[in-house]
């Protein structure tokens, strides 16, 4: 992203996606890509909207960046940093969800917010973002986005093991350490069925037969 918009997104591409949304703690899709043209804008340059809703899908592809659900989330977190609770709207005589819905920020959409996998890097600029775009910073609850990512990654192992998708599946399994490093989720299970579909035991080493031991033995 820093010299151009992230068509074919690289990792370092991710690591810059996730940056943006780090500013805020977590965006929409819809506003991702605003915050990504107004960077553009401030290049001088035209985004080009699929390069970058590409380069988004990838993102979460990879867990650069990852999805939280509000309404799965724990009741009465909005997923708004303290809580968009109402108290603070009426303080401010506002009411929230009539803003929400001026922006277009449903309740049903999910939020992206930096993965397990990521090291957010600011691009060029966008420390500037929070003064343009008109969103609220977002405290996530970590938990509730451990335990839906963990849902995610058991899902994901599901399919690479049916598909037989090796290079899946050892991606996965480096996730799998990253994500129970990044939140307090076990995602053991996942990691079980990977090594189980790769035919290596809980080391993720592939365990020797008896062709392989007869060898060693003869040797």
């Amino acid at each position: 992203m820093g010299g151009g918009e992230p068509t074919g997104a690289s990792p370092a591409a991710w690591d810059e996606l996730a940056g943006v949304v780090d500013l805020f703690g977590a965006l929409t899709r819809d506003e991702l890509r605003r915050a990504l043209d107004e960077l553009a804008f401030k290049r001088g340059t035209d985004a080009d909207p699929e390069a970058l809703a590409a380069a988004i899908e990838d993102a979460v592809d990879a867990y650069y960046l990852v999805e939280y659900e509000r309404t799965r989330a724990s009741e009465g977190d909005d997923g708004r940093e303290c809580g968009g609770t109402g108290e603070r709207d009426e303080a401010d005589g506002h009411d929230g969800a009539d803003e929400r819905g001026e922006r277009g920020d449903s309740e049903d959409e999910p939020l992206l917010t930096p993965g397990p996998v990521a090291f957010p890097t600011l691009p060029e600029n966008a420390e500037d973002l929070p003064h343009i775009m008109d969103v609220e910073p977002r405290r996530i609850d970590r938990e509730a986005l451990g335990r839906q990512v963990g849902e995610r990654l058991l899902a994901d192992a599901a399919r690479a093991a049916a598909a037989g998708d090796d290079e899946r599946m050892d991606r996965l399994l480096d996730v799998s350490y990253d994500l129970e490093a990044w939140a307090p989720v076990d995602v053991g299970s996942a990691r079980e069925r990977l090594n189980d579909a790769l035919g290596r035991d809980g080391s993720g080493e592939k365990p020797e037969g008896l062709e392989e031991l007869s060898d060693r033995k003869g040797s």
